[in-house]
């Protein structure tokens, strides 16, 4: 944001957003011990962009920092503010300096009371081998009273990898501490804490060489008596803990083999096996020869094996592997090819299911054989005995032969295998085709479920309204099943524009009896429903019938967009509090050019602000209000640059605010700071393509910046150079630790349309969207197909 110390003036008319000359770190650390509230963030924040070169300054911002943090939480909220960001402004200028403040941090991890801030040991993570100065000071918490901190400390001590060599035998000593236990609560979809063993195995591990003698002498005895007994104790299974071993563990292969090979719990075989995964070279050589021949395991090795893939590919990680390699399966593929004639269809199915999920490495003969199971006899028979519940191999990942075999399955004599045809037909847009005609059949069946499902997929198909009639139909909505009538619902809502034609017919699921059924109508209507829609006035007379209670809809949006408000009602907003909603009227301050004059002087107390994002809004306004292009062309490059590089990283405290303003304003869910750069580039208008690649390479580093992509969108073909950028978006490689929850993926389309035919090598990515089960986005995708290509 603003880096420099500067005169309004200078920023505003002649002078540049920065001297070209850097400011002595000997005047910085003056202004930070002795300026103004905004003016010392603003110091902090260029000590943090000279980097090593202002390593002198870091007992100053040591001090500043301890200072801030006090602030941060006592007098007024002005002064709680204040604190905040030059709490955030202090630690994030000690990581730009870099190795040289590791001490610093760590003393401010752990303050003269005794207390942990998490927060700064993050930071110290962050730098590290270059943090190995602190290792003993991590290692002392290593035996902490709290099991939370023991796994916290060892968890720093694992990114600092060699660096934190000297804290080997306190590791082990965490390892081996009779007071760890077992978490129950460690259950999620992301990230997650190790048990205390898993973790201190894992830093040992990252430590390298000079922490094999210690695993080999203390751990793996122990692992050794775990696997003979069957008994470990708590905090850490033996197999979770031998699958971040590697190679270190490699003793203990034979065990694990013999485990396999005479085990009588699949489920055993099936820890043995994840185990033998994590093992190194030796560990996979030993599973993949039992996978060929052991008959017996192959069911509870292709489980692990699955699991293990699942946890380690980058996108799903396990919560103690947040790092872990992608899995090499070929060697394990004739094992798995082994296993489908494996004489339990069971384990012949899950084979077939995870090889179905890694296609292009599965031979012809294999999937031929994966594609001819699903008519054996005996497949319908588990699918009539588990009612259907039972997962199938999923053919059609292999294409067009594998869509073809769904088509015929649709006149199956099992009703569960049509089921399952007709959900795995929303596979493929072009190779489904083939099918709608019996789709349209289907959707009349008698099977009320099969026929809603089969509706749906053949609307979804064909995007044509017609098709999702049905839906709409009294067959279903009227129906006395509860279940049915809120799944109508619902699937008319996922069609999106397909089901908008047919959402009057909802109308009367506003007053069922069932709560959940008016809920489903809701969404439904609320999604899609066109102002002044039979549906959308029901909606509305509703929820003020319900006088807000909640039970209709949980979110209730406003019923009438809210007059723009006028420029002396921005400049009041300038003066309130609560940061979100000050952008926001900058920014709209900003956008009005010349006519917003009268807010100049507003914006110019705002340049000193303690808080970045404002002092940066304000800027921006006073840029744009004054006509300086070329400060406004200076402003925007810094901050994207800095964005792009990753030195405006997301932050840790929210500036003070105890209940930071987030439900209006551009920056819902969050407080306007690492992001802002991004939300300004949307807003302005097309005449700054020189800052088209900067923008492409923040969208490199954060996928999720919607509004990056919609300023992308207003340079139509002079965008080209972020074609990459928004393919990566488009693959979605963050998923789900960074999950974006889908909501960039319409804007990168529609991006991707406006450059048009130069936009050519995203089309994979493209025709993969057109299959999403997201009927808007299929859309998006497709429309910018044809224009890409010039097909009609």
């Amino acid at each position: 944001m603003l880096r420099c110390v500067f005169t309004v003036a200078g920023l505003l008319f002649a002078g540049p957003v920065c001297a070209a000359d850097p400011p002595k770190v000997t005047d910085l650390v003056r202004q930070l011990e002795s300026g103004a509230p905004g003016e010392r963030v603003i110091a902090a924040e260029q000590l943090g962009d000279l980097g090593p070169a202002a390593a002198e300054a870091i007992p100053a911002l040591s001090r500043a920092a301890q200072t801030a943090r006090r602030l941060a939480s006592e007098g007024d909220a002005e002064t709680r503010r204040a604190g905040g960001c030059l709490y955030q402004a202090a630690l994030d200028a000690l990581v730009g300096i870099g190795a040289k403040s590791a001490p610093a941090l760590m003393e401010l991890m752990v303050d003269q009371k005794g207390e942990i801030h998490g927060e700064v040991g993050w930071l110290i993570a962050e730098l590290g081998q270059d943090a190995a100065p602190v290792a003993p000071a991590l290692a002392k918490l290593l035996a902490h009273d709290s099991q939370d901190m023991r796994v916290f400390a060892a968890g720093i001590l694992a990114k600092l990898g060699p660096g934190a060599e000297k804290a080997a035998p306190e590791l082990v000593a965490l390892f081996l501490n009779p007071t760890n236990k077992h978490d129950q609560n460690l259950v999620g979809s992301s990230w997650l804490p190790p048990p205390p063993r898993v973790a201190a195995v894992l830093a040992l591990v990252r430590i390298g060489p000079k922490a094999v003698p210690a695993i080999t002498d203390k751990i793996l005895p122990v692992l050794a008596e775990e696997v003979k007994t069957g008994e470990f104790g708590p905090a850490g299974s033996s197999a979770d803990v031998l699958s971040v071993l590697g190679e270190a563990g490699a003793p203990l292969v034979p065990a694990l083999a013999t485990i396999v090979r005479k085990g009588e719990d699949g489920l055993h075989r099936m820890y043995a096996g994840k185990a033998l995964l994590g093992l190194g070279p030796t560990g996979r050589k030993a599973f993949a020869e039992l996978l060929a021949k052991e008959t017996n395991a192959q069911g509870g090795l292709v489980l692990a094996l699955r699991d293990y893939d699942y946890h380690s590919n980058g996108r799903f990680p396990h919560f103690y592997r947040p790092d872990a390699p992608a899995l090499d399966l070929m060697p394990f593929v004739p094992g798995l090819v082994a296993t489908l004639k494996n004489p339990e269809v069971e384990d012949r199915l899950i084979a077939a299911d995870f090889l179905c999920d890694h296609p292009t490495k599965v031979p012809a003969a294999a999937r031929d054989a994966i594609i001819e199971l699903l008519r054996d006899p005996a497949v319908k028979e588990l699918l009539t005995k588990y009612e259907g519940y039972w997962r199938l191999p999923r053919i059609g990942r292999f294409g067009e032969p594998g869509f073809r075999t769904l088509a015929t399955l649709l006149d199956s004599d099992s009703v569960y295998m049509r089921k399952f045809a007709v959900e795995q037909l929303r596979g493929s847009r072009q190779w489904s085709a083939v099918a709608l005609p019996k789709l349209r059949t289907l959707a009349h069946a008698p099977d009320v479920k099969l026929a809603l499902d089969a509706a749906y997929t053949a609307a979804w198909l064909s995007f044509d309204p017609k098709d999702a009639a049905p839906l709409a139909g009294r067959r279903f909505l009227r129906r006395a099943d509860p279940e049915i009538r809120a799944e109508a619902a619902t699937r008319l809502e996922w069609l999106g524009p397909v089901g908008v034609p047919h959402l009057d017919a909802l109308v009367p699921l506003l007053d069922d009896k069932d709560e959940e059924i008016n809920r489903a109508a809701a969404w439904a209507i609320q999604a899609g429903a066109p102002k002044g829609s039979a549906a959308a006035r029901a909606l509305a007379e509703r929820k003020r019938d319900r006088d807000g209670a909640g039970t209709l809809i949980p979110e209730l949006q406003p019923e009438h967009e809210p007059r723009s408000p006028g420029v002396p009602e921005l400049i009041d907003v300038l003066r309130a509090v609560g940061d979100a909603k000050r952008v926001g009227a900058a920014f709209d301050l900003g956008d009005r050019g010349a006519a917003a004059k009268d807010a100049v002087p507003a914006l110019k107390k705002l340049l000193l602000d303690p808080d970045a994002g404002l002092r940066f809004a304000a800027a921006y306004a006073l840029a744009r209000i004054t006509g300086d292009t070329p400060a406004l062309r200076r402003l925007m490059a810094g901050e994207l640059e800095r964005l792009a590089s990753g030195r405006s990283a997301p932050r840790f405290v929210q500036c003070g605010d105890p209940e930071p303003d987030t439900a209006t304003g551009p920056f819902v869910g969050g407080r306007p700071g690492a992001w802002i750069a991004a939300y300004a580039f949307g807003r302005l208008p097309p005449d700054f393509p020189e800052l088209i690649p900067v923008a492409a390479r923040c969208l490199e580093r954060y996928g999720d910046l919607t509004a990056v992509m919609s300023g992308l969108e207003k340079y139509g073909p002079k965008a080209k150079a972020a074609v990459p950028a928004l393919r990566k978006v488009l693959r979605r490689e963050k998923e789900p630790l960074d999950a974006f929850f889908g909501s960039e993926l319409k804007p990168a389309c529609s991006a991707l349309r406006a450059i048009g035919p130069d936009a050519r090598d995203a089309l994979p990515e493209l025709r993969q969207l057109f299959d999403s089960s997201a009927v808007e986005l299929a859309m998006a995708a497709g429309d910018a197909i044809r224009t890409i290509t010039g097909e009609k």
